[in-house]
């Protein structure tokens, strides 16, 4: 498939790519239940665990669910009002948070539009919706789409759908609906997949519980993770159920930041730390023991010893039937100029 979409994608200071640490982002959600003061409280837990972003969901039920959904009146409940929405936007940027959001209809794509939200969200539920994607195509700016539940022929369509509209920033999340996952349905091996066919940054939006399972995200080269999060998993509404605490977040930040410099380079090199202790550790083809000028090699007179200062011994082979031309003592190395 022909894509316009780039490598690398900018959301406020922020670059997300294979170069780059990969963002953690909070993903609050509905967890404040619609109370304002929580909401402000966990932007506040959020950036105390180390959270380079939060993010919520934002909708406007009439427009989202029918009435005669079973869902209605709970996700109903757990809305903040849209007048709302910019003291929740200013606060996380006073914590130095970027903000984040996930709309469901073009009611909330307005919000988001005010807000001067650096990027758009597209829900998983969402994924073959192309209006919605349409129109946020139309706000230009960069697009995080989820795909839990879909099937990859719904993938590429949808980024054919974008790439035709002249999208260029785009971050494609492996996701499963599941609230919360089971381990044998996350499926993180799509992320590799993803990141050779497409060529832009693959995210991972989490619902497993702990952060075992985002940590082998970011091993596999995911650029960007979402993991819902809460201050209680006690409170009622929302997913708080199968969040994650402020001490969990912490430890998948701390993990992050080291496995962005675990990660290194994909070719195999010894490390600048290794390069001086390479000798010490490999063996050099020796003499076994004494060994004349004209005398047969052979595997009595030759010995793999470290350190690594003559003939390695992938040169074993080569020695064998040679004649040495001049004496060696006993643990000397063989280089060529002493074998014919």
């Amino acid at each position: 498939m022909v894509t316009t979409f780039k490598s690398t994608v900018q959301i406020g200071p922020v670059e997300i790519g294979d170069r780059w640490p990969a963002p953690i982002v909070a993903e609050i959600g509905g967890n404040h239940g619609g109370r304002l003061e929580l909401a402000l409280q966990m932007i506040d837990a959020a950036q105390g665990a180390g959270a380079r972003a939060v993010k919520f969901q934002i909708y406007d039920p009439a427009s989202f669910l029918s009435k005669d959904s079973a869902y209605y009146s709970e996700l109903a409940a757990e809305q903040l009002k849209p007048a709302q929405w910019p003291a929740v936007w200013s606060h996380a940027q006073e914590k130095g948070l970027i903000c984040l959001a996930s709309v469901f209809d073009f009611v909330s794509l307005e919000i988001v539009a005010r807000l001067d939200c650096p990027a758009v969200k597209i829900a998983s539920g969402d994924l073959n919706n192309f209006p919605l994607l349409e129109a946020a195509a139309d706000l230009n700016r960069p697009i995080i789409l989820s795909s839990g539940a879909g099937e990859q022929d719904e993938v590429d369509q949808a980024l054919d759908f974008l790439a035709h509209l002249g999208v260029e920033q785009l971050i494609l999340m492996q996701c499963t609906a599941l609230y919360p996952c089971p381990d044998d349905e996350v499926n993180l091996s799509v992320i590799s997949t993803w990141r050779k066919r497409y060529g832009l940054p693959i995210g991972f939006s989490d619902h497993s519980p702990g952060v075992e399972i985002p940590l082998g995200a970011l091993s596999l080269g995911a650029s960007l993770v979402e993991k819902h999060f809460t201050t209680d998993r006690a409170l009622p509404g929302g997913d708080n159920a199968m969040s994650c605490l402020p001490s969990e977040l912490a430890f998948l930040v701390h993990g992050a930041e080291r496995l962005a410099f675990a990660r290194g380079r994909a070719e195999k090199h010894p490390t600048a730390g290794e390069r001086p202790i390479r000798p010490a550790i490999r063996r050099s083809i020796v003499a076994a023991r004494p060994v004349k000028a004209g005398e047969t090699l052979s595997c009595e007179n030759l010995a793999l010893k470290r350190p690594g200062l003559g003939l390695a011994p992938a040169e074993y082979y080569r020695l064998l039937g040679r004649t040495a031309s001049m004496d060696l003592a006993e643990d000397e190395p063989f280089t060529w100029e002493k074998v014919v």
